[in-house]
C-alpha cells in the first residue's frame, strides 16, 4: 500500500502543475504588457537589414492590452542628428542644409521650442520632445516559417484616434517578432513614403 502512495503522489503532483500552467497564448495575449523601448533604427532599404541603420535616440514605453498599444515616448535629438536626418552637413556649431540655409544652436533651440504641434524643451544643447499615442492594432496568428515574423498592423482613423471610430482608416503595417522578453516589429516604407526607408523597433521587458 505504501508503495502505490508513494507511485501516485508524484503523478498528483505533474498532473496539477499541468493544469496550472497553459504554455498556449493566442498573439494577442503575448504582446499585452508594458515594454521598454530599447532602440529604434531608421534604414535606408526597404527591409531594415545591413549595418547603416540610424539611431533615433527614442525612449519610452509601448503598453498593450488585446486590441489597443499606448505609445508613450520622448525623441532626444542634437542639432547635428537634425542636420543628418535633412541630408545638411555641419560647419563648425552650425548646420548647413541641403538648401543652403544656415540652421545656428539658436535657430535651433527656437525651433524646438516654438515651433509645430510637437514643442519639445532644450535639455544639455539637446531637444528633447515627448509624445503619447494611442492604436488599435491587428497581429496575425500565422507565423512565417524560419523567420518567427507574424503580420502586425497599426491602425488609425479619419477622426485622428488610434481607436474605432466613423470614417476610413490608416493601416500602418509590418511584422512583429514576439518572444517572452523581446519583441521587434519591422515598418518598410509604406508606397507614399518610400524614400524613408525601413524603421525598427526592438521592446524589451
Amino acid at each position: 500500500m505504501k508503495k502505490l502512495v508513494y507511485l501516485i503522489i508524484p503523478l498528483l503532483i505533474i498532473v496539477s502543475c499541468d493544469e496550472d500552467d497553459d504554455p498556449h497564448k493566442e498573439p494577442h495575449e503575448m504582446l499585452v504588457g508594458t515594454w521598454t523601448v530599447a532602440k529604434v533604427l531608421q534604414f535606408s532599404n526597404s527591409d531594415c537589414t545591413g549595418g547603416d541603420g540610424i539611431d533615433q535616440s527614442i525612449s519610452g514605453t509601448f503598453t498593450y492590452t488585446e486590441s489597443s498599444v499606448t505609445i508613450d515616448v520622448s525623441l532626444t535629438q542634437s542639432l547635428e542628428d537634425y542636420c543628418i536626418e535633412r541630408d545638411g552637413v555641419m560647419d563648425g556649431e552650425n548646420c548647413i542644409k541641403e538648401d543652403g540655409q544656415v540652421m545656428t544652436p539658436d535657430d535651433f533651440a527656437t525651433d524646438c521650442t516654438t515651433e509645430g504641434e510637437d514643442v519639445g524643451q532644450m535639455v544639455d544643447g539637446n531637444c528633447v520632445s515627448s509624445f503619447q499615442e494611442s492604436y488599435d492594432y491587428m497581429l496575425s496568428s500565422y507565423i512565417a516559417e524560419g523567420s518567427g515574423e507574424r503580420g502586425y498592423c497599426e491602425i488609425e482613423y479619419d477622426d485622428g484616434s488610434g481607436h474605432d471610430a466613423d470614417g476610413g482608416t490608416y493601416y500602418n503595417c509590418g511584422t512583429a517578432n514576439i518572444d517572452e522578453n523581446r519583441t521587434t516589429l519591422i515598418f518598410p516604407p509604406s508606397e507614399d513614403d518610400e524614400e524613408d526607408g525601413c524603421l525598427f523597433i526592438e521592446l524589451t521587458r
